[in-house]
């Protein structure tokens, strides 16, 4: 059934609003896009967090998860499959924001079948290859996930976030045609797998005891003959080469992703690059947050975040990264000198 104009407004208005109850981050960034770039990019991160959602929704059976993931997709061609998605997010465990969005999926796809053909169709292209991986995982780990090597650990966080960097770089590229398209595109994976695993040692506490998930691989602790559970207790541990090592393969991304993604767009795609430093900024601060305690403690507290405070001056700071690259290198050489990080 068509929507009028008036109905999509409301539906739009009603998923800004709630953006920001599903993420600090992304909502500051997609908050500050133009409008056409603000509602195609609200969509795909608001499907991204459904399947997020799902995935994570350890206390639900597999077979359900999977069968969620199959009508989720099924939805976008045939309305009858969204009955079953409903039903099945009854039985979904995790923050009740993030349930509230499964159940309101449906408005969403209004949204989306607002949009251009061109437009659903870069969207539904990677969001089906997320929910597809997400299902591959979930089946291949029943019991919690466990990754056992670095291969795997890129092949899922290509999945979880290497896609979103392909549907930001192809959406991005329909608009302005960029002439280095392809080395964009490679280096957006690497630039998503870069924040991905900002969040993946952040979390690394919660995402073992309470969703009983490990996503550091496997094999790398064993070049230490030490484990994950020994990694992280709360306790002064010999693991000091093992974190140092992880934390310089997350500043090598970072740095990479800060050199060959975000610096090689073009001058004049003002609100693109203000959308990636942000993110890019508040990874950075993070790293060194969590790089500071590890060093003062010796070993990894769950959840380590920058303050409000800190945010707010990172993304006042921002706009002018958009236009000098050597400004951008200062402020992050500042916050490895702490002037940006607040306890």
């Amino acid at each position: 059934m068509l929507q009028s104009i008036k109905e999509i407004a409301t539906i739009e208005k009603k998923c800004m609003d709630f953006l920001p109850k599903v993420s600090r981050t992304f909502a500051i960034s997609i908050n500050k896009l133009p409008k056409k770039q603000r509602k195609v990019i609200l969509v795909s991160y608001l499907f991204c967090r459904i399947l997020d959602t799902i995935e994570d929704s350890s206390g639900v059976s597999i077979p359900l998860r999977a069968k969620m993931l199959l009508n989720f997709k099924k939805s976008f061609v045939d309305k009858k499959y969204l009955k079953p998605f409903l039903k099945s997010c009854q039985s979904l465990k995790g923050i009740e924001d993030h349930l509230k969005l499964c159940l309101d999926f449906p408005q969403v796809l209004v949204l989306f079948d607002s949009f251009s053909s061109l437009d659903k169709n870069i969207i539904q292209k990677w969001v089906f290859v997320m929910a597809d991986g997400m299902k591959k995982f979930i089946e291949k780990y029943p019991k919690g996930l466990r990754i056992k090597t670095l291969e795997e650990y890129h092949d899922y966080c290509f999945i979880v976030a290497g896609t979103v960097g392909h549907l930001l770089t192809d959406y991005w590229n329909s608009l302005y045609h960029f002439k280095n398209y392809g080395e964009l595109n490679d280096a957006s994976k690497k630039f998503a797998i870069a924040l991905q695993s900002i969040n993946i040692i952040k979390d690394i506490q919660s995402d073992l005891h309470i969703e009983n998930n490990i996503y550091l691989p496997k094999a790398y602790f064993e070049q230490y003959e030490t484990s994950i559970q020994k990694f992280i207790t709360l306790e002064k541990n010999n693991s000091f080469p093992i974190m140092e090592n992880w934390l310089s393969y997350c500043k090598e991304n970072l740095t990479f992703s800060l050199e060959k993604y975000f610096f090689q767009l073009p001058f004049f795609c003002f609100s693109v690059k203000l959308f990636c430093i942000v993110p890019l900024l508040f990874a950075f601060a993070t790293w060194h947050k969590i790089n500071n305690f590890y060093q003062q403690n010796g070993y990894i507290a769950d959840n380590i975040k920058i303050s409000r405070k800190s945010v707010k001056k990172l993304f006042l700071f921002s706009r002018l990264c958009i236009f000098s690259n050597f400004f951008t290198k200062k402020i992050i050489k500042d916050i490895f000198q702490n002037k940006y990080i607040d306890d």
